[in-house]
């Protein structure tokens, strides 16, 4: 957000320098509350994803033990997706790391 035009009209430059400090303070805080909120939705929506796939790992594991020998995989198919799911799951929680060590840092940085 820029500042108001009008505030370099302000003839006393102390006062106009305290109203651009309010000012970018005001803004740094509204950052950081967009950001705390950016991440409570990513981790609201990743806990909404861990828990659909828990349903569906749950029902596959269930039809595994009910389903006709035919349908059913095998061992070594069921441990090449288990190693996939875990390699998958590292992956995104090391990106959620990463943004969310960036939004904890890019606050703190700032412009020349």
């Amino acid at each position: 957000m820029p500042l108001p035009k009008s505030i370099n009209t302000i003839n006393n430059e102390i006062i106009r320098q305290r109203l651009i400090d309010r000012s970018e303070k005001v803004l740094q805080r509204t950052k950081a509350d967009m950001i705390q909120i950016y991440i409570e939705i990513e981790e609201n929506k990743m806990n909404e994803y861990t828990m659909t796939f828990n349903t569906y790992m749950n029902q596959m594991k269930e039809d595994q033990i009910s389903a006709p020998v035919h349908k059913k995989l095998n061992p070594t198919m069921i441990n090449i997706m288990n190693r996939r799911f875990k390699n998958i799951d590292e992956r995104l929680l090391s990106q959620y790391k990463i943004k969310s060590h960036f939004f904890v840092q890019a606050p703190t940085i700032k412009k020349n």
